[in-house]
Parts: structure tokens; sequence; C-alpha cells
């Protein structure tokens, strides 16, 4: 499924392409690493639909940090950062789900 491709690229797990019948783990991991920056830009264009405007502040102020966004999704989803008052707030509950 689209779903599981996506989760494999953005988190980088080839064990979850290993599972297709002809795919071994080196070309689970070639097709990871050619598929990554792809990935990037469409989570990031798939974001952008989905997320309210001060989502993607959060977003944008942690990629101008250095941060990629396939980084960025995963630790906004397990922090508590939706439940913070302030955009400041919710970029620091998020760096600390990052840097743990």
């Amino acid at each position: 499924p689209m779903d599981t491709l996506r989760t494999a690229i953005t988190t980088q797990r080839s064990d979850l392409l290993e599972v297709v019948p002809g795919i071994g783990r080196k070309t689970a991991q070639r097709i990871l690493f050619d598929l990554h920056d792809k990935a990037d830009l469409a989570a990031a264009i798939h974001l952008r639909e989905s997320v309210s405007d001060v989502e993607q502040e959060v977003i944008d102020a942690l990629k101008a940090l250095g941060y990629r966004v396939n980084e960025i999704l995963p630790a906004l989803k397990r922090s508590k950062a939706a439940e913070a008052e302030t955009t400041e707030e919710r970029i620091r509950l998020a760096l600390r789900e990052m840097i743990q």
C-alpha cells in the first residue's frame, strides 16, 4: 500500500520493502536512498494541504533550523505540541521530542 511505502521512505525502514517478492536488503536500501529526497518533497507538498497555519509555522521554523520534514512530522505527532498554547511552546516540545 502507498501509506506503507511512504512510511518506509520517510523513516528509512528497509524491512518494510523487503517483504515484497524479489526485493532484498540491498535493493530495498537502494530504493530508500534514491527516493528519500523525493519523498521529503512529496511529504512537504502533502503537508501544506493538511496542516493548519500554526502547524505550518512550527514546521517552517524547524526546517529553518535544519531539520527535515521526515524528522519533523513524527516528532510533532509524538509530542504534545498540539496542546501548547503558543507557537514557541510547540516548537520547544517538538525539538525536545526530536533530540530524545
